[in-house]
């Protein structure tokens, strides 16, 4: 008897054991990526309004603060994230069509894109840790603003460490994320440019 390994499109749809058939759970499965993407939606949505009103309002503040963003590293990291999209998307069709090798391919690329991301955050928020421009009581900042440039600082981790655990878990699936990521990317470069968006 010889056996052979089944492609992944040859694969019968396996329905778990909690569902009547296959099509209760493609709805649960189609009802539940509603319900993330309407939360995801929900919290950036927050969040956002948030940072335009406190933008508006202390824009001075938050231009300060955009100054220690790094735009290199910034500007690095949404190659990589737009590449790892990219990586993940064909990792994605690969399964659709059966192509094994370049599922296997894409996924250990993305993995890899998902690291240098991770690393260049690593350089990004030691700086800011070394630079005690970390929201809490180890906040120090000279300048007149300091409190409004805590409150852009706070944005600016909530968001980046939101986004990164969306990105690195639900990107194929999800890409409101990288529209977002690239939205406050955008806005504190008009800001740190000192440009009118």
């Amino acid at each position: 008897m010889v056996l052979r390994r089944c492609t992944l499109s040859e694969r019968p749809a396996a329905l778990a054991h909690h569902f009547d058939d296959l099509a209760q759970q493609y709805e649960a499965a189609h009802l539940g990526m509603w319900v993330f993407l309407l939360t995801e939606i929900m919290f950036f949505g927050g969040m956002f309004t948030g940072y335009a009103v406190y933008r508006s309002v202390y824009a001075v503040a938050f231009a300060e603060g955009s100054h220690h963003l790094d735009l290199v590293l910034g500007s690095i990291n949404t190659v990589v994230l737009i590449s790892s999209s990219l990586t993940m998307v064909l990792a994605v069709h690969a399964a659709q069509v059966g192509q094994r090798q370049l599922l296997v391919g894409f996924l250990l690329l993305t993995m890899l894109l998902g690291l240098v991301f991770l690393g260049l955050k690593t350089v990004e928020y030691t700086h800011k840790f070394a630079d005690h421009l970390v929201p809490g009581s180890g906040f120090l900042y000279a300048g007149p603003h300091a409190r409004q440039v805590q409150l852009f600082f706070s944005f600016y981790f909530v968001l980046s460490f939101s986004f990164h655990s969306c990105l690195f878990f639900f990107f194929a699936v999800s890409p409101i994320c990288f529209f977002l990521t690239d939205l406050f990317f955008s806005s504190s470069v008009c800001l740190y440019c000192k440009g009118v968006c």
